[in-house]
């Protein structure tokens, strides 16, 4: 539900190619193991690359760090690769700014033979509500960590009785006498999506060095508030608050 584009070709498309501007893409192919495989598996990440194998997460590749990882001697040959690659902004100077592209550039190498036949899924995530839609009841007691692996989490915040915040949501009411602008305190989860009553707040990213961010009260609603995470690299402990800076 989330897919606004979906596309088979040879070779992985970049964003521009598919015509998204932002978000992510979901890369899938089948790979196969070949005769005294290394696995070693190489592309160019723009921006960062969350590698995944028959659905495990297997590690991350990020633009300027790194641009190979090693698969597990597990898979077969029918095994699933997906490879989630996240937009996170370009070079506006210098000699980059010609060549700034975004998602899998150049193809990707298997033991330096190329993979072909992909399918791509374009994400912009500017909402996520119908993700929510045809959940099953048990899934909204899972804890945030459960999973070490991108997941969205959905919680409630109850303004009902604060006078001092101003809050609200998406089955409350407007009282603009009470309700004051906030920040949202996300130090202690990874990196991710914020969404507050069906807003894209924005990102955040546990490097700083920004580790809040501002919500104002018109976001918000005297009564119960919805705010969904999208975690793509889940912390041990992590926690969500509001603090007046």
């Amino acid at each position: 539900k989330l897919a606004t584009i979906k596309q088979k070709n040879i070779m992985p498309q970049s964003f521009e190619q598919l015509r998204q501007d932002f978000g992510f893409i979901l890369y899938s192919a089948v790979v196969s193991r070949p005769f005294l495989s290394t696995g070693l598996l190489q592309f160019k990440p723009m921006d960062r690359a969350y590698i995944f194998l028959d659905n495990k997460f297997i590690g991350i590749l990020y633009r300027g760090y790194n641009d190979s990882i090693t698969l597990p001697p597990t898979f077969s040959p029918t095994s699933s690769l997906s490879i989630l690659v996240e937009y996170m902004g370009r070079v506006n100077y210098g000699p980059e700014m010609m060549m700034e592209r975004k998602g899998i550039l150049n193809g990707v190498l298997l033991d330096n033979a190329y993979i072909f036949h992909w399918e791509m899924i374009g994400l912009p995530l500017f909402d996520v509500s119908s993700i929510f839609e045809d959940m099953e009841i048990q899934s909204k007691y899972a804890s945030y960590g459960d999973d070490m692996e991108p997941t969205f989490y959905r919680g409630f915040i109850d303004l009902s009785n604060q006078e001092d915040i101003k809050g609200g949501g998406g089955g409350g009411s407007r009282d603009d006498d009470d309700i004051h602008d906030t920040f949202l305190n996300l130090s202690t989860l990874g990196k991710g999506l914020v969404y507050v009553n069906g807003f894209l707040l924005g990102k955040y990213w546990n490097i700083g060095p920004q580790y809040s961010l501002y919500l104002p009260s018109s976001l918000l609603f005297r009564g119960v508030n919805e705010i969904v995470i999208f975690e793509l690299e889940p912390q041990n402990c992590a926690n969500i608050s509001m603090i007046s800076s």
